[in-house]
Parts: structure tokens; C-alpha cells; sequence
């Protein structure tokens, strides 16, 4: 069994609808079971799933009609949402208290049954049009049913019910019934207990439900529920986080993006591994080929399956496959202007790059003329609406900002002056950054040497393989060594994805060139730290490695100083003690910065005296954005490590109020399997008094060190070097261990009073645990009886971004904070809370352009207005996400040859296609067609299809655009304005195909 569930119990870390339909099938076979969801949607979208894992029929529960099935069935499986399970549940109760019951030749006068109906919210209706109304024709009284697709006809002798007919609401007879019971409909009052929840106080309407199992999934609601669970035999709680007392499942998103790690997932874990996918085909022969062989294949044609692993079991799903086998073929001619982690979703703040801020709501359908087109809606303030196709969706980019926006208001001219400032701002960035990247241009470096034996072996004595992103990374940073201008790169990575392994290949080439090394740090922990690791690597590769902290004497400070002037060392490891003056190297050809941005201003600038003439690899935690990367092309060289480490496995997050008994629990757990803990408290005046109340839980047995700020820098340093050797079971600390450290062996952390510190801080305190293949657990604590709205948004973030790499997104919040411009290393910190982050940097991409080249980019856009419709059926699409995810990519392709093999790979992707998905491409080509001869609109204006052209298009390209008329169809209004007659063709999409195959 994968996990077994107890009642009354909220679980943690349930992962998807995938994960959660395989605990539920497993757990409760029989029986008479109910799921609540929170929305319809979800509901509707976990039928599909967990009909296919259970292979059994699940009952949807929608309306009270089959509300009434759910009560009156002993097993089966039934799906609701909490909306109907509120009024199913209230209304069960009211029905046993208010039904009518009419018998055959009761004595009763039809006016009684009507005054009653009325009382009881039903209402009269010549055509029975609505449930839950009446209508009286001579002596019948017909009564369409609120909860049933069924009309009763009540037929009276004077006072005497004589007969009772049921028909269908099409008036087709079926049957006759000598009783019958007529529901009353909620009225007012208990639609307002419903809404209050005082319905939930009397216990009598779960007679029916005292023995039925209920999941409630996923729910934000929960709070609003629980008088009812209380009430329950059984009640089990699927949450992502419910601060509160909750159970840990473990299950873990599968993070693979490549052949290479799907091989080595079989190869280590082949009989734990099943893979369910409608690319079954692909898969058989890559297993085969690789000799390869999991725990089964099994092929499945259901949207929305989500890979999971629960200890060392892993379910892959073409969430994953989908990406490697079809998906990933495209991503190298697809250039994404934002990462997948800014991804559009509704009710997200986006920003149109035309008319501002807002909020995105939903797709939309509209029907135009017979073509069915779709579009985001987007919310701006005072209600106004925009509705944007989904074919200029490219114009749209998330909100990336430290606080909630302001909303634009589009009838207003405030988005164009916003602009204009944010303008005035992207320039001083872009011309600092060329300014820095021509000094170092015309500046004459040292051009490093290749040692290719020697290099391979020392990257083959890596004890791990290397991921993707480290390898491109490698290979980046030493073909900028090479060069002989210096070389300038940012290496960006989350937490424990190996920027310093990274930077130790420089390092040891720099050694082969008889070069020296400086890797400095801001921190005098972390300096030992990577003195530690630079130790396993390079000694045994001869490199001579030293210290240089405030923590050294001062006789060993002048001996490695002595040795830096002589060059005995090759590679010093340093705070800012490095940047005193007298230091003297003799050969100096590599400084490594770790976390620049931490050093103050007065060693910022000791540090660019360093600069001058050698190569500078700056290391940073902060997330670098594609969009970021893009913009600096050509100005400033990064390298992002994205990608975690091979099955390196994320840390499980825990929300939970202060509770002695699973502190002790989660203390001792991990202990038994020689770990320690981490507990981190960042009150200095109370970590004393933390002390002695976990030494009263624990036991005195326990051995509890106490770290902090005001502590001697030696003593500190010395607390955490026991700590690292085992010679304490629970490290007390402040933040001072936020950054870089490395605890292998602790893998479970508390932190206290967490809803106080800030997205990103959280996500680096979290870090300090899980560097190693153990299961590491963060459990984050708080003390209040209820948290604020803030507090509990921000551990809720944290939770649900427990996966690996989740900092390249919490982090954004920092790089919005501090600015672009201090992540950059230069002076100008770049204000980009007006904009967001992601329009912020396609204006900063601009700025350089339009500097280095002397003109203003040419506008990208090209509009085309024509009756084609290219509307795609959702059902080619996971999810709504993915539609979106789908438009961006394929509008971000700028050449015909990257198009044309987008639309062959989707095409082989779906055995069916319909003739909108052609439209749709061929409005794509004529889009990157028409662009390249300046062309921003096509539209159909009366007559005359009208093509505009850029005002700055200058006149030899117009004439190669009037080319394009063979048949002299082409006539010129203007310079920059052509007309066609529409009647020369057959329609527009014609006229569109012939104009497409003339350019191409």
C-alpha cells in the first residue's frame, strides 16, 4: 500500500489528482465514499482520473437530483463540490421536515396544495418553465419538480385526489403512482443558515452520512467546513497546507526535463518505475535501445496526469514524457520570452504592453460573423475590460512586482506616462551596461589556455553527473576564458544546484594557466564553507588552496599573504579581508564573487579595483529571468543553472502551529537515523529561554548548541564547526546561517514565528536542509491563534512552491526589491515595480538595441484582421495553463523554418486535427512574412483588403513588397498603405495563401 489513511486526519503533501485518486483507490475499495472539491472544474476534471485508476464508474453529484441517488445508494464512489454539499446536506434535512406526501383519494382541496406550494417557494408558471413551479388547468394541478427532470399532474375530483400521472418535462407519460412526495424548495431562512453554517449544528442531518467516508480535497475552505466534520465518522482532509496539526504523505513531483535524467531514473530506480503515456511507441524504443526496463508502460489518452513519486515508487505521466518526447524537440527553435515560471494564470496580475496593468480573468469565447474566437479577458480599474486574441497573446506578460499593482485605468493617459518614466530609467541601466561591457571590450585580458586531458579528468572526478545546465554552464564560462578580452559572467542558481562546482573548473584552469585564484565571499561561514569544498575537489589535483578570514591570526594572514605575493598559492578563499590594502598577488587571473550585492558599498568598490584586467565569474542565488537574459545579449554574458541536481529530492514543508509532541516526534525521528536538526529562532534576547523549553521536550540527553550574531566570531565559528562534526543533535541558531552553509547531515528544520520572515528568506533558511538524498522535512511554526491574511499567504507560498528550484520564483520578489541594476553589479538599480519585471526588461532589451545600433528597433507586431477563423477545441490541451503555454510558443517563433516544424511536431502529437489549427498557422506565417518587408496591419476594410506598412519603412522595401503582385491586384493608396480588391479571390483565406506563397 502506498500510504494507509486514517480518519479525522488532514494530510499534507498529497501531490495531484493522479497521486490522490491512487491513496483513495487503494484505501477504500467498498463501500460509499464522497469527494468535495472546491469548484465544479476541479471536480469534473477528477472524474476522468480517478475513473481511470479505480477503473470503476464514478457518479458525479451536480444537482439535487442526484443528490437524492447519493442518499438513496449503499457504495459507490461520488464526486461533489462544497457549494452542493452544503444545500445537499442542508436539504436533506429540510425535505425530511417539510416534504408533502399526496395518496391517491385523500381528501384535500387544490387551492390547499397550491397556498402550500406557494409557501414553500414554488411558483406559478403557464409553461412549467423553470423547476419548482405550478400551473392549474381545470381540475389537474401539474407541479414540475425542483430536483428531478419530471412534472407531477395532481388530478382532483372536487376535493378528492383521484389520480397521480408523472411525465417528463416534454410532456412524454410515464407512469401512474398511487403516492407520491413533493420536496419543498429552500426558502430564505435556511439559505441563510446554510451561509452562516448554524445549519451545521443539528445533528440530525447526517443520518444518512454518519458512515460514509468524506475527503474533502484540496480546500481553501476548510475552516468553513469543520463543524461538519466534527460531526463525521469519517473525514480525511487533502490540503497543500492547513496551518494546523497535519500528516506528511510525501509524495514528490517528479522534476525531469531530459533523455539524460529519464535514463538515469530507470536505470537506478527500473522496477519502481511505471510510466503511463500516449507515446508508448516513443517510449518502447528509447527502453529498448537503452536496455532499459521499469516496472511497466502503460498507454492512457487522459489529459491532466501529473507524474508523483512517494518514497522510491515513481508514476511517470506525459506531463513529463510529453515534454521529452514531443515538446522538448521544439523548445531549441522556440525562443520563450518568459521562463515557465512566469506562465500566465487566471486571476493573475498581467501587464499589456499597450494599455497596463490588470488583471487576467478568463478565456472567453465570442462568436464573430460564424468564426469562433477566443480571448483573454483582462480587468482593469473602474471595470474596464479589455479582450485581447489569443493571437496577440505575446503582448502580455505576467506581473512581477514586490507589492500588488495599482490597476491602469485605460480610459486614461497615466500607462503612457508610466511608460515614458520607466523609459527614463531602462536608459541610465542600458548605458551603464554598455559602458561596462566596452571598457572591458577594448581592455586586453589573458586568454586561458585549453588542457583538455587534464580538464576531463577532473571533471570526470566529479563524484555526481553533471546536470544540463552545469555542463552548458562549464562550457560557457571556459570558452569566455579563451577569449582574450576578460571575461565578465553571472552564474545564477538556486540553492544547492552547484554554482561552486561550476566555478571550481575556472578555477582549476586558471591553476593550469599558472594563474591565481580569488573566491570571495561576504560571509566568513560560508568563506569555510567553500574552503571545505574546494578542498575535496582541487588538493588532490595539486592546487595550492588558502584562507583569508577575520578569523585568521594575524601571523597566519601575513605567511598567506607572504605566499599570494610569491605565488605558493594558487587559489585563496576570502571575506573582505582580501580587499585590505597591501595585498599584493603575483599573478592574478580569476576573482570569483560569491552574493555580491551583500558586500557593502565601501568593499563594492575595493572589488571593482579588481576588476581591471582579469575574468570575473559572479555567483548568485538570485534568479535571472530568460526574459533578463535575453535583454542583456551581447552586454552582459549569464549562465542560469535551473535544473536540479539528478532525483535530488525536495524538501517537505510543514505548516504547523507550535505542538511539543511533534516537535519531540520529528526530533527523535531524525536522530534514530544519525541526522541532525536545525531550529532556527531569530530573537537573540529569547533564544536562551528556546533553549531550556526544547531541552525540557526533548530530554537533557540532547545535545543543543546556541548560535547567534552577538556571539565572538570565533566562538560562532566554532559552534558551527562542532555542530558540522557531530558534536551537538540540534543547532539553535539565528539567521545567521541563512546563506550557503552546508549542514549534510541535518535534514529536518524548524522555524519559528515563520509567517515574520520573507518569501525568500524562508526559501534559503529551507535550503540548509535537503543537501543530500535523505527526505528532508521544514517545518514552519507559529504561535498565534490565527495568522493574519499576509502571514498566512506567505507560508502558504512557501509550501506550495516546495519543489526543487521554487527560489528562481520566490526570488523574484528580491530582484524586484533590490532592482536589476544591483543584481547586475553596476550603480544604477532599475525601479521596475511599475511595469513589473518582465516588461521591465523587454524595454531594457530595446534600450540596448536602439543604443548600440544608433535606431529604434523595428516594431515586431503585425496585426491581421480577416473573417479566418483558427479557434482550437480545449480538448488538444492538458489544461487551460497549457492553451496559453501553446500561443506563446508558437508566437514567439520568428522564422518560417521554426514554424514549420512547430506545426509538423504538434501535428504528429494529435492524429486529428481540425482546418482552424491550419488557419492558425497559416496566419503565422503570414505574420513573419509580412513583418519582414514592415508591414504592421492587414485588414479587410469595405472592398479592399488594406495592408499598412511601418511609416519608417523605407521605400526600396516597399517596392519588394509590391513585388509580391504578379497579377497587378496591388494598388497604392499611399507609400505606406497598399489595397486589394476583395473580389479577386475567394474569400479571405485564399486571399491570404496566394499573397504567403508569393513571398516564400
Amino acid at each position: 500500500m502506498l500510504f494507509p489513511l486514517t480518519s479525522h486526519t488532514t494530510y499534507t503533501a498529497s501531490g495531484n489528482s493522479f497521486s490522490r485518486a491512487f491513496l483513495l483507490e487503494e484505501n477504500f475499495k467498498n463501500g460509499k465514499n464522497l469527494l468535495v472539491f472546491d469548484t465544479k472544474k476541479e471536480a469534473e476534471a477528477f472524474v476522468k482520473i480517478f475513473s481511470f485508476v479505480t477503473r470503476e464508474n464514478v457518479s458525479p453529484v451536480f444537482d439535487l437530483a442526484h443528490a437524492i441517488d447519493f442518499f438513496g445508494r449503499e457504495n459507490g464512489w461520488f464526486i461533489t463540490t462544497k457549494e452542493l454539499f452544503e444545500i445537499a446536506v442542508n436539504w436533506k434535512y429540510h425535505v425530511q421536515k417539510n416534504t408533502f406526501v399526496f395518496e391517491r383519494n385523500m381528501e384535500i382541496p387544490p387551492e390547499k396544495c397550491i397556498t402550500d406550494l406557494v409557501d414553500s417557494g414554488y411558483v406559478h408558471s403557464v409553461h412549467l418553465s423553470k423547476p419548482g413551479s405550478y400551473k392549474k388547468d381545470g381540475d389537474t394541478l401539474s407541479i414540475r419538480l425542483p430536483f428531478e427532470e419530471k412534472v407531477v399532474a395532481l388530478s382532483f375530483f372536487d376535493t378528492t385526489l383521484d389520480e397521480i400521472l408523472i411525465f417528463d418535462t416534454h410532456g412524454q407519460f410515464l407512469h401512474k403512482k398511487d403516492s407520491i412526495q413533493i420536496p419543498s424548495i429552500l426558502d430564505k431562512r435556511t439559505l441563510e443558515e446554510v451561509e452562516t453554517r448554524e445549519i451545521f449544528k443539528n445533528t440530525e442531518l447526517f443520518s444518512s452520512l454518519e458512515k460514509t467516508p468524506i475527503f474533502f480535497i484540496n480546500l481553501d475552505f476548510w475552516e468553513s467546513l469543520q463543524e461538519v466534520a466534527k460531526m463525521c465518522q469519517k473525514v480525511i482532509i487533502f490540503a497543500g497546507s492547513t496551518p494546523g496539526e497535519s500528516t506528511d504523505i510525501g509524495i514528490k513531483e517528479i522534476k525531469i526535463s531530459s533523455l539524460q535524467e529519464l535514463e538515469f531514473l530507470v536505470k537506478n530506480f527500473g522496477k519502481s518505475v511505471h510510466f503511463y503515456t500516449k507515446h508508448t511507441k516513443a517510449l518502447r524504443n528509447f527502453l529498448e535501445y537503452n536496455n532499459l526496463a521499469p516496472w511497466g508502460v502503460e498507454e492512457v489518452n487522459i489529459a491532466g496526469l501529473e507524474s508523483f513519486a512517494i518514497g522510491d515508487i515513481y508514476f511517470v505521466a506525459d506531463d513529463i514524457l510529453g515534454d521529452i518526447f514531443i515538446r522538448n524537440r521544439t523548445k531549441k527553435s522556440i525562443v520563450k520570452n518568459l521562463d515557465l515560471l512566469l506562465e500566465i494564470r487566471p486571476q493573475d496580475y498581467v501587464v499589456h504592453r499597450d494599455h497596463g496593468v490588470g488583471i487576467f480573468r478568463e478565456i472567453v469565447e465570442k462568436d464573430l460573423g460564424g468564426n469562433k474566437r477566443e480571448y483573454m479577458l483582462i480587468e482593469y480599474r473602474s471595470d474596464d475590460k479589455l479582450f485581447v486574441p489569443l493571437t496577440e497573446i505575446h503582448r502580455v506578460s505576467k506581473y512581477i512586482g514586490n507589492e500588488e499593482p495599482v490597476l491602469t485605468r485605460l480610459s486614461s493617459n497615466e500607462w503612457k506616462k508610466t511608460l515614458e518614466k520607466t523609459n527614463v530609467d531602462v536608459e541610465k541601466i542600458a548605458r551603464e551596461l554598455l559602458e561596462t561591457y566596452a571598457k572591458r571590450r577594448i581592455s586586453e585580458g589573458f586568454s586561458f589556455a585549453r588542457f583538455r586531458e587534464q580538464e576531463r579528468l577532473f571533471q570526470e572526478d566529479f563524484p555526481y553527473e553533471h546536470t544540463i545546465d552545469q555542463s552548458s554552464a562549464i562550457s560557457e564560462i571556459l570558452a569566455d576564458m579563451e577569449s582574450s578580452n576578460p571575461m565578465d559572467r553571472l552564474l545564477s542558481g538556486d540553492v544547492g544546484f552547484g554554482k561552486t562546482e561550476v566555478a571550481m573548473n575556472a578555477i582549476y584552469r586558471a591553476f593550469l594557466n599558472g594563474k591565481q585564484s580569488i573566491l570571495i565571499s561576504p560571509l566568513v561561514v560560508l568563506a569555510y564553507e567553500h574552503m571545505e569544498s574546494l578542498q575535496k575537489r582541487l588538493v588532490h589535483f595539486g592546487v595550492r588552496l588558502a584562507v583569508l578570514t577575520r578569523f585568521s591570526t594575524q601571523k597566519e594572514a601575513r605567511e598567506i599573504l607572504s605566499h599570494l605575493a610569491e605565488g605558493t598559492v594558487d587559489c585563496v578563499v576570502a571575506t573582505h579581508r582580501i580587499l585590505s590594502e597591501g595585498v599584493v598577488f603575483k599573478n592574478l587571473g580569476l576573482l570569483v564573487i560569491d552574493e555580491e550585492h551583500k558586500f557593502g558599498v565601501l568593499d563594492k568598490e575595493k572589488i571593482n579595483t579588481l576588476k581591471s584586467n582579469i575574468d570575473i565569474l559572479s555567483l548568485s542565488a538570485t534568479p535571472i529571468p530568460r526574459s533578463l537574459n535575453l535583454a542583456l545579449s551581447g552586454v552582459k554574458k549569464i549562465s542560469v543553472l535551473a535544473t536540479p541536481p539528478p532525483l535530488k529530492k525536495a524538501v517537505t514543508t510543514i505548516v504547523l502551529k507550535w505542538n511539543e509532541t511533534v516537535i519531540k516526534e520529528a526530533v527523535e525521528k531524525e536522530l534514530a537515523r544519525g541526522g541532525q536538526v536545525i531550529f532556527l529562532h531569530n530573537r537573540v534576547a529569547s533564544i536562551e529561554s528556546v533553549r531550556k523549553q526544547l531541552s525540557g521536550i526533548l530530554g537533557k540527553h540532547v545535545r543543543i548548541a546556541v548560535a547567534h550574531g552577538r556571539l565572538d566570531g570565533m566562538q560562532l565559528e566554532d559552534i558551527i564547526i562542532d555542530f558540522k562534526n557531530g558534536k551537538y543533535d540540534i543547532l539553535l541558531s539565528t539567521t545567521v546561517i541563512e546563506n550557503g552553509v552546508n549542514f549534510l547531515n541535518a535534514n529536518t528544520i524548524f522555524i519559528d514565528d515563520a509567517e515574520k520572515f520573507g518569501l525568500a528568506q524562508l526559501h534559503q533558511l529551507r535550503g540548509r536542509v535537503g543537501r543530500k538524498d535523505r527526505d528532508a522535512t521544514c517545518y514552519l511554526l507559529y504561535h498565534s491563534e490565527k495568522l493574519d491574511s499576509d502571514g498566512k499567504k506567505r507560508l502558504l507560498t512557501i509550501v506550495n512552491n516546495s519543489e526543487l528550484g521554487a527560489g528562481f520564483e520566490i526570488a523574484l520578489r528580491d530582484l524586484e526589491i533590490r532592482g536589476a541594476g544591483d543584481v547586475l553589479g553596476i550603480k544604477q538599480s532599475g525601479k521596475t515595480h511599475d511595469t513589473g519585471l518582465s516588461l521591465y526588461f523587454t524595454l531594457l532589451e530595446e534600450k540596448i538595441e536602439e543604443l548600440r545600433s544608433g535606431k529604434k528597433p523595428e516594431k515586431n507586431d503585425c496585426k491581421i484582421e480577416l473573417d479566418i477563423s483558427y479557434f482550437i477545441d480545449n480538448d488538444f490541451f492538458d489544461s487551460e495553463l497549457d492553451k496559453i503555454r501553446f500561443f506563446r510558443n508558437i508566437e514567439a517563433v520568428d522564422t518560417l523554418e521554426d514554424l514549420e516544424y512547430t506545426h509538423q511536431t504538434f501535428k504528429e502529437a494529435n492524429e486529428t486535427l481540425p482546418e482552424t489549427f491550419e488557419n492558425l498557422f497559416l496566419l503565422l506565417r503570414a505574420r513573419i512574412v509580412f513583418r519582414k518587408f514592415g508591414v504592421v496591419s492587414l485588414k479587410k476594410i469595405g472592398s479592399s483588403y488594406v495592408f499598412e506598412l511601418d511609416p519608417s519603412t523605407e521605400v526600396p522595401m516597399v517596392r519588394k513588397f509590391l513585388e509580391l503582385d504578379t497579377t497587378g491586384d496591388f494598388v497604392l493608396i499611399s507609400v505606406h498603405k497598399i489595397k486589394v480588391d476583395v473580389k479577386k479571390f475567394q474569400g479571405d483565406r485564399d486571399f491570404l495563401e496566394i499573397i504567403v506563397s508569393r513571398s516564400t
